[in-house]
Formats: structure tokens, sequence, C-alpha cells
């Protein structure tokens, strides 16, 4: 086999060296030729053919050691003199018998993967950064006080410790003795786990879920019955959680008290036919459902006020997906690279097929006319708008109050409004708000769009969503010039475009279209009737025009 190691280094390179050992040989020889190079990068035995690790002790330093696949090692006695400075991983090391020695001098990061003769270990830093363990029968046995950032666990390996253990990621694959949340928490320190993931269990039970848990982010995948009674009536905040392949869920109704705040995926899940129940909050960043192949309902996604992004592919009988909040996010401005969905059915079939589906409910687009800007001293900027909200035509659906969200939209997305108003006899609302100068200026933001949603007698009756600020334009809303204005008989509209516009009254239905060229168009206006009207711009903004 080709080795890895140059016959001779310098004692610079030494530190920077990778050694490759597949005889018993080849250790000799490096010694031979760099008799001075006693701390070396990395080490890696592999082989049958390796029998002897004496000569190892000519080392004082390994920062990073690795042996697999041997046959004929059953122990590791020379890293009683030789320090392991960053990691050592064990592969697949049938014949070995004990790590006592390697007690000494334990390093920072460390895997034991299939290594069926070690019996116990004994955990004597008080961190690590790493710790993989992956061999059957292994008992782990920590002191008193010890974090490990990330910590693996399979096969029957157990942790035997007099407290908790602290840890920041814990992954549980198949690990039997670790098969519900009780047995967790009995080693296991949960107010310091940031990252969760249960993997692969033939049975996995819920029971001694912890009554809350915190900005926790949770996997669960690839179990085939998962027990959900611990997580009813259970409430618990996550920044992302992952359902994959759970075999046995037909419902979320055990999540139903949970909130997830910035992804959720629900993948690959055979049983499941719908989202009742879904942990979700008010405001979330992304919702991904992936090959669910029995899922029809999708319509709890209904409690969620705003959404980021959407992916909704391969759920094989999905026919429906024209709800608010993807409606709405869908026909926002820059919305395409956060929208995708594909492989489902019927009017869910495709991106098209879903914004047409969300067309026939009563979609309006809403007239808002940007006023103006004002910088104050302490770089906050007020901005001002105009809205004109026609009124929904659909049946039944009597206005109770009215619900405008206003977002900073583009690759980023940020709330900067949200507020209720109660209806009233003026048909023209005016809106101010402050939002920082540096977050007008963030390239990240494309535009200031609105949506509008309407609370009716009939849930979810309709909403108006559109663009009042384009950065685009560099901001400049103002594409046309009216003069005279007011006027009663002949209106002059400049501009620098050629395009089509339109000139609406004040419930924004179309009294006229007005082609207009570059330079200046006279247009004849005595047929209006007194009061006031909107000529819309090229990026469709509105400019008001005043008719006595």
């Amino acid at each position: 086999m080709l080795t890895l190691f140059l016959p001779f280094v310098t004692l610079s390179q030494c530190n920077q060296q990778s050694l490759f050992i597949d005889t018993n040989y080849e250790l000799e020889n490096f010694i031979e030729a760099n008799p001075n190079c006693k701390t070396i990068a990395s080490v890696i035995i592999s082989g049958p053919e390796v029998t002897n690790l004496v000569l190892f002790s000519f080392f004082d330093t390994i920062e990073q050691l690795t042996i697999l696949q041997t046959t004929s090692i059953k122990n590791l006695d020379f890293l009683e003199t030789v320090q392991i400075s960053k990691s050592i991983s064990l592969w697949n090391i049938e014949s070995l018998e004990s790590l006592s020695k390697f007690n000494n001098s334990q390093p920072n990061d460390f895997n034991i993967i299939n290594c069926p003769k070690i019996k116990t270990l004994n955990l004597t830093r008080p961190k690590y950064e790493g710790v993989t363990l992956q061999s059957p029968g292994l008992e782990v046995i920590t002191s008193n006080h010890v974090y490990i950032s990330n910590l693996n666990i399979s096969e029957n390996v157990i942790l035997s410790t007099d407290s908790q253990i602290n840890l920041n990621q814990l992954w549980l694959q198949n690990a039997s003795n670790y098969a519900s949340f009780e047995s967790i928490i009995a080693d296991i320190n949960l107010d310091t786990l940031a990252n969760l993931q249960i993997t692969g269990y033939d049975h996995f039970s819920s029971n001694g879920f912890p009554d809350s848990l915190v900005s926790k982010n949770l996997s669960i995948g690839n179990i085939k019955e998962l027990d959900q009674n611990g997580f009813k009536n259970k409430t618990a905040f996550f920044k992302n959680l992952s359902l994959t392949s759970l075999d046995n869920l037909k419902n979320l109704n055990a999540f139903d008290d949970m909130i997830t705040e910035d992804i959720l995926i629900i993948r690959d899940m055979d049983s499941l036919e719908s989202l009742d129940g879904i942990p979700i909050s008010e405001y979330i960043e992304g919702v991904f459902i992936l090959n669910n192949s029995v899922l029809v309902d999708i319509s709890e996604i209904e409690k969620v006020d705003s959404i980021n992004r959407i992916t909704i592919e391969d759920n094989n009988i999905l026919t429906e997906c024209n709800i608010d909040p993807i409606c709405a996010l869908i026909n926002l401005p820059n919305s395409t690279n956060r929208t995708k969905i594909s492989g489902n059915k019927e009017s869910c079939y495709d991106l098209p097929n879903v914004q047409k589906s969300c067309q026939a409910r009563e979609q309006i687009e809403c007239r808002a006319t940007f006023l103006n800007t004002t910088l104050y001293d302490d770089h906050k900027v007020e901005l001002s708008f105009e809205f004109i909200i026609p009124e929904s035509h659909e049946i039944n659906c009597l206005e109770d109050h009215k619900k405008i969200t206003v977002h900073l939209d583009g690759f980023e997305r940020k709330e900067i409004y949200n507020e209720e108003i109660i209806p009233n006899d003026s048909e023209i609302i005016k809106l101010k708000m402050q939002i920082n100068n540096t977050d007008l200026l963030n390239e990240n933001f494309d535009c200031v769009d609105i949506a509008i949603q309407g609370k009716c007698s009939k849930e979810n009756c309709y909403f108006y969503l559109c663009q009042i600020l384009n950065r685009k334009d560099n901001f400049k809303v103002q594409e046309i010039s009216i003069y005279p204005n007011p006027t009663s008989q002949n209106v002059t509209i400049s501009t620098d475009y050629d395009f089509e516009s339109e000139i609406l009254d004040i419930n924004g239905q179309v009294i006229k279209t007005i082609p207009l060229k570059s330079g200046s168009t006279s247009i004849d206006i005595s047929e209006l009737n007194k009061g006031i009207y909107l000529i819309k711009n090229r990026n469709h903004s509105y400019e008001k025009l005043y008719v006595y």
C-alpha cells in the first residue's frame, strides 16, 4: 500500500506531517530517518499487518491518532507516555481489550466505534469537544461534572454518572438504553442542550418529555413506532423542528401546544393524513412539506400569519394549497426564490396552479400611495402612506376589522408594522411608521410591501396585497408629474417612459386606460365627476388627481 509520509522531514515539517502505517516496518523506517521528530500532526494505523505498537512510544505528542481495521492489537499501552493532544478515533478493532492507559491523557475529541471487547471507558476530563460512542456493551463512566459539546451514542452504550452530563448537541441513533425521554433526562441535562437528534429506532417513547423546552432544535426521524403520549399538553419552543419518517403518525395533534419559530420540516411521513396540531408560530421563517404520500389536508397552516419561505413538494395526493399564508407569500414581490411547489396533485400540482387557485378566492389589489419620508436625528426614518381598500364582494363576508402588516422584503424579510384597524366611513387610510435608516438602505431589502387581511363572519374571507416602495427605482416612486392639478377639463401628464397607465376612482375601479408616451401627454378628463382620482405609475404606485 502506498504510504503518505516522506523518508525525511525537517523539524518544522513534523508538526504538519501525516503518517500512514499499515505494516510494522514503516514506522521503523520513519524513526530511523527522522530521529528528532517527536511531535507529529496525524498518525493513521490501519490493516491486519500492524501487530506491534510499542515503537509509537518514540513520540512525545501525536495530535490526531486514528486506528482502524486491525485484528491483533489488544492494548494501547504506548499511550501511557504519548500525549494525544486533539483527537483519537478507534474503528473496528475487534481484539482491543482495554483503554486503561488512555485514561491518563485524554484528548479533547474521540470516537469509539465497534470495539466490542472494550467494556468500560472512563471520561476524566471536565470538558470534551466531540465524543462518538458506537460500540456494543460499552459503559461510559464520567466524573461528577463533565461537559461535552457534541455527543453521539448508538448501540446499547450506557452513561454512568453521579450527576447529569451537560451537552450542547446530542445524537441518539438506535441507542437502546435511551429509547425514551425518561431514560435521557436521567443521565443528560436537557437545559443545556441546543440540538437533539433522535433517529433509527423501532420504538421510541415520548414519556418523560419535559414540561417545557426553550430554543432547542429537535429532529426526530426514522422511527417505526413513536409513542406520542408524552408530548401531549406539553409546551415547547423550538427554533427548528424536523419530523421525518415517523411511520405511525396520522396527524400532529400531540404537538399542538408547541411552537416552532424558524424552520419546520415535515418529510417522508407515510401515514400522515393531515397537519392538524402542527407546532408552528404566528410568524415563521420556513415550512417544508416533502414527500408525504397520504397527506391530504394542510389547512392547519391557517394558524400562521406570515411565512417567509414555503416548500410543498411530492405529496402525491395533496390537492389544495390555496391557504391564506401561502397565497399571501406567493403574491408578494420577490417571493419566487422563496416558494417551491411541485409534484403534488390538481390545483396544488405546481406553483402556477396554486397561484391560479389563490386567485379564485377573492384577492383584490390594494391601492397604496407612498407620500414621503422624514429623517430624524436619531437615524430613524418615518414613512408615510395612504391606502385605498375597496370593499369585498364575496357573499356573506361582513367586515369586522382588517389587519395591516407591512414588511421590508427581498433577500431578507422583516416586519416593520402590524396593527388592526376598524372600518370607518373614510375610504382613505393614512399610515405612518418609523424604521431604522440602516434598514431602509440595506441592500437585502428590495421593497416595502403590505398585506391587508380582512376578518369577516366567513373565516379567511379575503386579503389584499400590494407593493408600495421598490429599490429598483432607487426609491423614486413618483414617475409621472400631473399639471394642472386640480383641474376640470384637461390634464397634462409628463413621464420619461412609454407605458399604459390607468385612472381609477377612489374605490379602486378603473375608469379610463391612458397610453402615455415619453414626454408630455394631454388627457381630456371633462367626463369625470368631481372628486379624487388616482393615476397609476409605471411601478404600480399611484398619484392623486383632483377634479373640480
